[in-house]
Order: C-alpha cells, then structure tokens, then sequence
C-alpha cells in the first residue's frame, strides 16, 4: 500500500520541508531587519553622545553664562540662585511673560545643558521659574 503512495508522500514531504524552510527564512529576515533598526537606532544615539560630548567638554564657560542670567534680573526676582561643580539650580519667581520666554528661549536654550527638572508655574500675569541642570 505504501509503495503506491511513495511518490505522493515525497511530494508531501517536501511541501512541509518547503513550508518550514519559508517560515525559518521569513523570520530570520524579520530578525535581521529588527536588528538593523536597532543598530541604526544606537548608532543614532551614539552620534548625539559624540555631538554633545563635543559641545559640553569645549564650553568651560557654563558657569558664567549661567551668572549673565542672574546679571540680567532685579534682586527681588531671584529666590534661589546657585551653581556647584557642575550642577545649577535656579529658582525665579514674579517674571513677566517676555522675561521668561528671554531667560529660557534665548539664554537657557543657547547653553548645553542637561535639565534634570524644569518647573513652570503661573500665578496670574507672574511665572515663577524652577530648573536644575547639570553639564
């Protein structure tokens, strides 16, 4: 009985040994395409690391445009100003509008920086501006 079937489950044989080796290459392939995606990412983040390692060992002079800031604004605005190694914590209180999009538009923006937490909190026509950076 076998014999007269022989050819019939070769043929059947090799349809399953083709559909597992379709699906074996299908996700291989996507592996591979997922790792790409991966690396490509990671070199991506790798190129920014480079770029800002660049920026931040370059400027030696953070802490003293950090001081501009604090040369620009009223006494009466500056709760907490102070700048340690390489770590800066700032809190202003009672800014207009303009003063704060000058101070973080303009200035903050301008100076690589890391912000670790940046706190904005509005209490009428007046901002009051929370922000540790490190560098």
């Amino acid at each position: 009985m076998l014999k007269r079937y022989q050819n019939e489950l070769m043929v059947l044989m090799a349809l399953i040994v083709l559909a597992f080796s379709m699906s074996y290459k299908l996700s291989s392939y996507n592996d591979l395409k997922m790792q790409t995606l991966e690396s490509a990412k990671f070199i991506s983040i790798m190129d920014d690391i480079v770029t800002m390692k660049k920026l931040w060992k370059k400027n030696k002079t953070i802490p003293n445009k950090l001081e501009e800031i604090k040369s620009t604004l009223a006494e009466s605005k500056i709760n907490k100003f102070e700048i340690d190694k390489k770590k800066a914590h700032i809190i202003l209180q009672t800014l207009n509008g303009t003063e704060l999009n000058n101070i973080l538009g303009k200035k903050i923006a301008s100076i690589p920086l890391q912000i670790k937490e940046l706190i904005i909190t509005r209490d009428g026509d007046n901002y009051r501006l929370e922000l540790k950076c490190k560098w």
